[in-house]
């Protein structure tokens, strides 16, 4: 495989990376309650995260970097929106 095909496979990867989260971000929302949600656990994510950001960006490979630092940003979100509906 050329390295033209391998960055356009692990691109497409990247991009369905992030997808995941996207549930998790709506079901929060449309309930208005984050109750169910450990907040440790995207914590956690988003600090496991750091050192691959670091990593791809000295590898210069902007395309893993992308789309972990948009994997980052959904997580992040997640954490925001679990703080604004914690009901207890």
């Amino acid at each position: 495989m050329s390295e033209e095909v391998i960055e356009i496979v692990f691109t497409a990867l990247g991009v369905l990376f992030v997808f995941p989260r996207i549930p998790q971000l709506v079901r929060i929302y449309k309930r208005k309650s984050s109750l169910d949600i450990s907040i440790t656990y995207w914590n956690l994510l988003n600090i496991l995260t750091l050192p691959w950001l670091w990593y791809f960006w000295h590898k210069n490979s902007m395309s893993a970097f992308i789309s972990n630092l948009l994997a980052m940003i959904l997580n992040n979100a997640v954490v925001l929106l679990a703080y604004r509906y914690r009901r207890k």
